[in-house]
C-alpha cells in the first residue's frame, strides 16, 4: 500500500468521455520514473509503485478525472506535502505535468493502513494507541507549519514497521493562504471523522482543533470498535446526531476501560472546539499516558479558556476589595528574568475598562541594543522571515556575529547585532499570535508576567508564551518598556512526566500555570514540581521531524535556553519548551 486514493468516491473509469485523462500505462516512464505496478485506484485517481531514476521505489499518483474540483485537490496536496517534512507523514518528492495530466511523486510506503490495524483482534490496545499517538505528533507538526488536514480518519494513515504516516492531504487548508475549495454540495471531510464545525460550514471558520476531534473518533474507535455518530440511517441524520448527541463513554462500551479513557476521549469530542485539548500535541500526550497508564492531570485542570480569561479581571475586583494573592518566592534560579529598570510609564490594568494606551512607534523607532548590552542568556527581539519575535543569545563569535535560540525552539546562527532590539512585548504592544487552537490572531498585550503574556483579542483574552507571538510589518509597540511582573518558572508534574511551565497564579493551595511546550493553562492541584534542568541533568526531547524522544546531558543552561548532549555526542541548543523530565 503507499500514499493514495480511498474509495469515497465511486464514480466509474469511463475514458471515452473527455471529463477522463489518459492514465499511463505499466512500464510506461513519465520524467525518468517508471511505472511497475497498480497499487490502489479511488474515485478520481490511481497510486502506483514506481522506479526513479537511482532505481528507488516511489509512489506516483495521477489523476483520470479532470474536473475542477478534482485538480484543485491534488494541487492541494502538492501544496500543503511541499511545507512538510516529516517522518510520520508520507512525504513528496516531486510535483509536475505531463501533458494535460498532473502527477505527485511520493514516498512509498510498503504497510498497511491503520484501518486494517484497528480491525485486528490480536494488535494490542497498547499498539494501537502508540499508533494514534504517532498521529497525533504528526498533525501537531503539520499544524505548526500552518496546515490543518481536514479529513483525517484510519485509511489515510500508513502503517510500516510500527511507525505511523498521514496521507493524503487532498482536503488540507493551509492557514497562511487560507486556500480552500468552494464546495456547495457538501462539507469537507469524511462525515463519520468530521468535526460539528465542519457540518456547520460557513458558519465557523475551521481550524486546528478539527484535526483534534478527528483524532478523537480515532481514538474512540480504537478504546470501542466502533465510532461514535455511526448507525444511522442517512447522512442528515448522522449529522444532526453528531450536532446534538453526546457520545456515550467508551467505558460503556468497552468494560475494560475506566474513567481516565471516558476523560480524554470525550473532551477529544466535545461539539465546541474551545474545549478540546488546545492542540494535536497535547492529545497526542494524554494517549501515551492512557498507553503506559500512569497518571492523568486531576479533573480540576484544564479550566476553559472562557474561564481562565477572566482570571485578570478577577484579581483586579478582588484587588479593589482589599483581596490579595500573593505567589510563593521562587528561588533565585527558577526565576524569570527581571526587566531592566525603567521610569514609569502609563498603566495599562489587567481589566481593561479604565486603561490608558502608552505611545506607540513602530519597531525602527526603539533604540536598538549596543554591544555592550549583549551577552549571553540576553534578551532580544530578532528577525525571523518576516516577523519579529522573542530569542534568547546563546552564542557570541565575535565579528562573525551571534547565535540565537528562538522561545519557539528554532535557532539562528551568525546574527549581526545592528538588527537586536529589546524584548519590545510589553503592554500596550501589538502583535499576532498562533494559540495553535484556531487561526491566526492579531491582538494587544495588556498584561505581562515573566515569559507570558495576555492578549487582548475582539473576542477574548488568551495567555500565550512569547514563543506564541510576534510583530509583523505595520504593528506598533511602546516607546518605552514598561515594567511587568515576574511569575515562577517551574517544572511542573503532568501525568509521569515534568514539563517547564509558567505558574501564573496561586489560590487555595492550586496553582495556575501555562505549559511552554504548548502554552495549555491548566489549574493544578497540588502542584508538584521538580527542580528546572540544569547542568547534568537528564532530559527527553523529540529532535525536529521525529516521533521518538531521545535522552540529552544538560551541560549549561541560559534562562529559558539548555545546551545539551546526545549520548552520540553531539551537542545542540533547546529551548525549555521542548524538554520534559520524566518523574
Amino acid at each position: 500500500m503507499a500514499a493514495g486514493f480511498n474509495d469515497r468516491d465511486t464514480d466509474a473509469y469511463d475514458p471515452s468521455t473527455s471529463l477522463y485523462a489518459q492514465v499511463p500505462g505499466l512500464g510506461e516512464t513519465l520524467h525518468g520514473y517508471t511505472l511497475e505496478r497498480e497499487l490502489g485506484r479511488g474515485g478520481h485517481g490511481v497510486v502506483f509503485l514506481g522506479r526513479g531514476p537511482r532505481g528507488e521505489q516511489i509512489a506516483l499518483k495521477v489523476l483520470w478525472k479532470l474536473g475542477g474540483q478534482q485538480l484543485e485537490r491534488l494541487r492541494r496536496e502538492a501544496l500543503a506535502l511541499s511545507q512538510l517534512s516529516h517522518p510520520g507523514i508520507v512525504g513528496l518528492r516531486e510535483a509536475f505535468t505531463d501533458g494535460e495530466q498532473p502527477v505527485l511523486i511520493l514516498d512509498y510506503v510498503a504497510g498497511e493502513t491503520l484501518a486494517l490495524i484497528l480491525k485486528d483482534p490480536t494488535v494490542a490496545l497498547e499498539a494501537k494507541l502508540d499508533l494514534l499517538a504517532q498521529v497525533g505528533r504528526a498533525v501537531h507538526y503539520a499544524h505548526q507549519h500552518r496546515v490543518v488536514h481536514r479529513d483525517l480518519k484510519p485509511t489515510n494513515v500508513l502503517v510500516c514497521e510500527g511507525v505511523a504516516k498521514v496521507m493524503d492531504f487532498g482536503h488540507a487548508i493551509d492557514l497562511d493562504r487560507e486556500t480552500r475549495l468552494t464546495e456547495t454540495r457538501a462539507s469537507v471531510g469524511t462525515p463519520l471523522y468530521m468535526a460539528p464545525e465542519q457540518v456547520r460550514q460557513g458558519k465557523n471558520r475551521v481550524g486546528p482543533s478539527a484535526d483534534v476531534y478527528s483524532l478523537g473518533v480515532m481514538l474512540y474507535e480504537v478504546l470501542t470498535g466502533s465510532v461514535p455518530h455511526g448507525g444511522r440511517s442517512s447522512l442528515a441524520e448522522q449529522q444532526e446526531d453528531l450536532l446534538t448527541r453526546i457520545p456515550d463513554p467508551p467505558s460503556q462500551l468497552n468494560t475494560s476501560l475506566g474513567p481516565n479513557h471516558d476523560r480524554v476521549c470525550l473532551r477529544a469530542l466535545a461539539k465546541s472546539p474551545a474545549k478540546r485539548q488546545p492542540t494535536a500535541l497535547a492529545l497526542a500526550r494524554d494517549i501515551e499516558l492512557l498507553r503506559f497508564g500512569e497518571e492523568l492531570p486531576s479533573p480540576g485542570g484544564g479550566a476553559p479558556r472562557v474561564l481562565w480569561s477572566l482570571l485578570p479581571w478577577v484579581l483586579t475586583v478582588a484587588a479593589s476589595l482589599g483581596w490579595a494573592f500573593s505567589p510563593e518566592p521562587a528561588a533565585a534560579p527558577a526565576d524569570l528574568p527581571d526587566p531592566t529598570p525603567t521610569r514609569a510609564q502609563t498603566k495599562v490594568t489587567p481589566g481593561g475598562s479604565e486603561r490608558s494606551i502608552p505611545k506607540l512607534v513602530s519597531l525602527e523607532e526603539i533604540p536598538r541594543l549596543t554591544r555592550e548590552q549583549l551577552r549571553l542568556g540576553t534578551y532580544v527581539t530578532a528577525r525571523r522571515n518576516q516577523q519579529w519575535r522573542v530569542a534568547l543569545i546563546v552564542g557570541d563569535s565575535g565579528d562573525a556575529g551571534y547565535d540565537l535560540l528562538f522561545l519557539d525552539g528554532q535557532s539562528a546562527t551568525g546574527e549581526q547585532s545592528s538588527g537586536f532590539f529589546p524584548d519590545v512585548f510589553m503592554p500596550g504592544a501589538e502583535c499576532r499570535a498562533d494559540p495553535e487552537t484556531r487561526y491566526e490572531l492579531s491582538g494587544v498585550v495588556v498584561e505581562r508576567r515573566g515569559g507570558a503574556v495576555l492578549v487582548e483579542t475582539r473576542d477574548e483574552r488568551i495567555w500565550l508564551s512569547l514563543g506564541h507571538v510576534w510583530l509583523e510589518a505595520g504593528q506598533r509597540v511602546p516607546l518605552e518598556p514598561a515594567p511587568f511582573g515576574t511569575a515562577r518558572l517551574v517544572n511542573a508534574l503532568y501525568g509521569s512526566k515534568f514539563y517547564p511551565a509558567v505558574e501564573l497564579e496561586q489560590e487555595a493551595g492550586r496553582s495556575l500555570v501555562m505549559y511552554l511546550s504548548d502554552a495549555e493553562v491548566e489549574w493544578r492541584s497540588p502542584l508538584q514540581l521538580a527542580p528546572l534542568p540544569g547542568p547534568g541533568a537528564k532530559v527527553e526531547f523529540r529532535p525536529s521531524g521525529s516521533n521518538r524522544a531521545v535522552t540529552a546531558t544538560v551541560i549549561e543552561r541560559q534562562n529559558e535556553a539548555l545546551l545539551v548532549q546526545r549520548a552520540s555526542g553531539g551537542k545542540e541548543w533547546l529551548s525549555l519548551s521542548q524538554v520534559h523530565v520524566k518523574k
